[in-house]
């Protein structure tokens, strides 16, 4: 199902003043997309097989409201200079707006990668299926230069996120091995260490995916089961995904919660744990096998994974999926161990003022290929993975787009609902913060709505509360927020300095003609921003309310277990 957030004026409250606040209030984040890809793998339309065209559909058709995304695509050339880049800025929405572009290439004198927000790297090349070395990647004529990454490591470290992926072997190697992260984080070259080595596309180490289409291919259910051919990557049975669970605390005193990372939450779908199978994924490298202290390929005076301010973000696995044993199973690829291998891998630059990477084992994972009978059988399953793509695409816009996600949803969350209407500046703010969460994570997932939350708060009080904390911690734990308490007092906070506006326009519509209603553009955002601290403020006389309670349990608790024991000892006499 697509997201819901797309308020009609005839839902509002002030329905009648739509067109005058229109201009003036929030308006939905434009994430713009550039899709770089290689000869041999189509843009669209959708239908086209080895492309992209379901994927960018679900992004350009889909009403998502408190974003729209905008889709181009380049085609990668051979040609190293900046200037030799051929633009069609009439292309139509299915072709290619940029040829022969290279990272570097320049529009007007700048380079046409300041114009966007993310980056989608689908590349084929060396496309050497089986055989081949590291050289063949490194000598590729499509391998990426280092005047091409300074600029590119530059646009990345100013917010700019990244999505990359081939295939087996070294596929799509040559334009994403050396691009700082996204080189370390999933494998495209061959290793020493299995780990860090791009898997065949035949033989036993390959990374086989594919599931049984029927009970007949299935050998729990078969004493000699039929073979799995190739085909099935193209039909409707998706393989499981396991998905990382990180520890978050409960309001339920000493209980901990487990929670996928955002790019997995399907809001009423659930935990995304489905993706389409294949018969020879890549690799992504788990962060125990990264150097998080290497220098980038093309300027060694530059670090890898950069630290500001004693913060240095990282790479993490975030997500698995298994082959199938051949035997017992049946593969038409043939003899196959049982392996267990990371498919997702994230870095969230966030925290640093960076840009965020995602990258995934495979591009099968979103070629049409692989989705056209999924998508036809509309099944939860599909559902999950069409929520996935949305996700990233989400997920990895900068953080000034992220802060108006969440600006539009505030806002417009205020001024829909009903539920709101009944709600004063008296009411608490945890109440506010938890209506307004549950109303946007119905539009997109609880997951996203913290993370936009959680990314605007100080740093100092972010760390605190999030997993990872910087000190011990008890077990049970009497001092572990939750986190949807900090979601909430956060929420609460931009929720009760919003309720203002929606009063003046309530009070406008009794025809109160003096109500001004001329606010400035950039009011809201403002207000916003001083909504965050007060909702801090809460947080903290919470934190500091119940410091007290509990000096006064512990102590009461000490007296009581003093009074018993002086009754027990009375007792052994």
């Amino acid at each position: 199902m697509p997201f819901e957030l797309n308020l009609d004026p005839s839902d509002l409250i002030i329905d009648r003043y739509i067109p005058d606040i229109r201009p003036i209030f929030p308006r939905p984040a434009k994430v713009r997309i550039l899709i770089v890809l290689e000869p041999g793998i189509s843009p669209g339309p959708p239908g086209s097989g080895f492309g992209l065209g379901r994927v960018v559909s679900y992004l350009r058709n889909e009403s998502f409201g408190f974003v729209n995304f905008e889709v181009d695509f380049a085609l990668r050339g051979t040609d190293d200079s900046p200037t030799a880049v051929d633009i069609d800025n009439g292309a139509g929405e299915w072709d290619f707006r940029y040829r022969d572009f290279r990272y570097h290439s320049v529009e007007d004198g700048t380079p046409i990668l300041h114009g966007y927000d993310e980056l989608w790297c689908f590349g084929i090349n060396p496309n050497i299926h089986d055989n081949g070395d590291n050289q063949s990647v490194k000598d590729s004529e499509y391998s990426s230069t280092p005047a091409e990454l300074t600029v590119l490591t530059e646009w990345m470290d100013n917010g700019g996120g990244v999505l990359a992926m081939g295939d087996h072997n070294f596929l799509g190697s040559a334009m994403c091995w050396n691009i700082p992260r996204v080189g370390t984080m999933r494998a495209w070259l061959k290793d020493d260490n299995d780990g860090r080595s791009v898997p065949n596309r035949t033989g036993t180490d390959r990374h086989d995916t594919n599931r049984p289409q029927n009970a007949s291919q299935d050998a729990s259910q078969t004493p000699n089961p039929a073979m799995i051919p190739n085909s099935v990557e193209r039909d409707a049975i998706a393989q499981p995904l396991e998905w990382k669970k990180y520890s978050v605390w409960s309001r339920l005193v000493f209980q901990r919660r487990r929670r996928p990372h955002p790019v997995l939450c399907g809001g009423s779908l659930g935990v995304i744990d489905r993706f389409p199978d294949h018969p020879h994924e890549g690799l992504v490298i788990h962060e125990d096998l990264i150097d998080f202290t290497a220098k980038c390929l093309h300027d060694n005076s530059k670090d890898e994974y950069p630290t500001v301010d004693g913060q240095q973000p990282t790479a993490e696995a975030i997500a698995w999926v298994s082959t199938l044993p051949d035997p017992p199973y049946n593969l038409a690829k043939g003899d196959q161990p049982a392996r267990r291998f990371p498919a997702i891998g994230v870095y969230n630059g966030h925290s640093i003022d960076h840009g965020r990477v995602l990258v995934d084992s495979t591009w099968h994972h979103w070629f049409d290929m692989n989705i056209a009978q999924l998508e036809a059988s509309d099944s939860e399953d599909f559902q999950k993975i069409k929520r996935y793509f949305q996700n990233v695409a989400i997920w990895l816009a900068p953080k000034h787009e992220q802060q108006k996600m969440l600006n539009y949803g505030a806002f417009w969350t205020v001024l829909a609902n009903p539920s709101f209407e009944e709600l004063t500046l008296d009411t608490p703010i945890f109440t506010l913060g938890g209506q307004a969460i549950d109303i946007l994570g119905r539009a997109t997932s609880d997951c996203l709505v913290t993370d936009w939350l959680l990314e605007f708060i100080p740093r100092p009080i972010h760390d605190l509360f999030r997993p990872r904390k910087p000190f011990p911690i008890p077990e049970p734990c009497w001092s572990c927020p939750p986190e949807e308490l900090i979601s909430q007092a956060v929420m609460g906070g931009v929720i009760r300095e919003l309720l203002p506006y929606r009063d003046k326009l309530i009070e406008k519509s009794w025809g109160r003609k003096k109500v001004d209603i001329a606010f400035k553009p950039d009011e809201i955002e403002q207000t916003i921003q001083v909504g965050v601290f007060q909702g801090i403020e809460a947080l903290m006389k919470t934190v500091d309310e119940n410091r007290e309670a509990m000096e006064r349990l512990s102590k009461l608790t000490l007296e009581a277990f003093e009074e018993s024991l002086k009754t027990l000892k009375v007792r052994r006499r």
